[in-house]
Protein backbone atom coordinates (compact mmCIF):
# COMPACT_ATOMS: atom_id res chain seq x y z
CA UNK A 1 0.00 0.00 0.00
CA UNK A 2 3.01 2.33 -0.32
CA UNK A 3 1.39 3.54 -3.54
CA UNK A 4 -1.36 5.16 -1.99
CA UNK A 5 0.44 6.68 0.97
CA UNK A 6 2.94 8.43 -1.68
CA UNK A 7 -0.58 9.45 -3.57
CA UNK A 8 -1.72 10.85 -0.20
CA UNK A 9 1.67 12.78 0.08
CA UNK A 10 1.24 13.78 -2.75
CA UNK A 11 -2.47 15.57 -2.26
CA UNK A 12 -1.31 16.75 1.37
CA UNK A 13 1.66 18.41 -0.14
CA UNK A 14 1.79 19.24 -3.37
CA UNK A 15 5.05 16.77 -3.96
CA UNK A 16 4.60 14.79 -6.76
CA UNK A 17 6.77 11.62 -5.81
CA UNK A 18 4.89 8.83 -7.74
CA UNK A 19 5.31 7.93 -11.42
CA UNK A 20 2.17 7.37 -13.91
CA UNK A 21 2.65 3.79 -13.90
CA UNK A 22 2.54 4.26 -9.49
CA UNK A 23 -1.01 6.04 -10.17
CA UNK A 24 -1.99 3.18 -12.18
CA UNK A 25 -1.30 0.67 -9.95
CA UNK A 26 -3.68 2.74 -7.28
CA UNK A 27 -6.12 2.87 -9.80
CA UNK A 28 -5.89 -0.76 -10.61
CA UNK A 29 -6.12 -1.94 -6.84
CA UNK A 30 -9.33 1.12 -6.62
CA UNK A 31 -11.10 -1.24 -8.80
CA UNK A 32 -10.10 -4.42 -7.67
CA UNK A 33 -11.56 -3.39 -4.40
CA UNK A 34 -15.05 -2.24 -6.24
CA UNK A 35 -14.77 -5.29 -7.84
CA UNK A 36 -14.50 -7.70 -4.66
CA UNK A 37 -17.35 -5.41 -2.59
CA UNK A 38 -19.68 -6.33 -6.09
CA UNK A 39 -18.79 -10.19 -5.93
CA UNK A 40 -19.48 -10.97 -2.32
CA UNK A 41 -16.37 -9.93 -1.10
CA UNK A 42 -14.22 -12.57 -2.84
CA UNK A 43 -10.67 -11.84 -3.61
CA UNK A 44 -9.52 -10.05 -7.11
CA UNK A 45 -6.31 -10.95 -8.63
CA UNK A 46 -4.27 -8.49 -9.66
CA UNK A 47 -3.00 -7.88 -12.51
CA UNK A 48 -6.51 -7.28 -13.20
CA UNK A 49 -7.81 -9.47 -16.41
CA UNK A 50 -10.38 -6.96 -17.76
CA UNK A 51 -8.16 -4.14 -18.58
CA UNK A 52 -12.06 -2.33 -19.66
CA UNK A 53 -13.16 -1.96 -16.23
CA UNK A 54 -13.66 1.78 -14.92
CA UNK A 55 -14.68 3.58 -11.61
CA UNK A 56 -16.77 6.41 -11.15
CA UNK A 57 -17.54 9.04 -8.55
CA UNK A 58 -20.90 8.94 -7.09
CA UNK A 59 -23.18 11.48 -8.70
CA UNK A 60 -22.96 13.86 -5.33
CA UNK A 61 -19.50 14.17 -6.83
CA UNK A 62 -19.95 14.44 -10.21
CA UNK A 63 -21.91 17.75 -10.05
CA UNK A 64 -20.16 19.35 -7.37
CA UNK A 65 -21.62 18.41 -4.27
CA UNK A 66 -18.32 17.85 -2.40
CA UNK A 67 -17.57 21.51 -3.60
CA UNK A 68 -20.85 23.48 -3.80
CA UNK A 69 -22.93 21.91 -0.54
CA UNK A 70 -25.35 19.04 -0.23
CA UNK A 71 -28.02 22.08 -1.32
CA UNK A 72 -26.50 23.63 -4.34
CA UNK A 73 -27.15 19.76 -6.09
CA UNK A 74 -30.47 18.90 -4.46
CA UNK A 75 -29.50 16.65 -1.45
CA UNK A 76 -30.63 16.93 2.19
CA UNK A 77 -27.79 15.64 3.40
CA UNK A 78 -24.94 12.77 2.63
CA UNK A 79 -26.01 10.46 -0.14
CA UNK A 80 -27.07 6.70 1.56
CA UNK A 81 -24.84 4.07 1.39
CA UNK A 82 -25.49 0.30 0.30
CA UNK A 83 -24.85 -1.82 3.62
Amino acid sequence: MRVIERLMHAHDTGEMICSGHDYRQALEIAIALKQSSQQNHERIGLPLADRSLRVFPHPYRLTGGDVAGWESIGYAGPPELPE
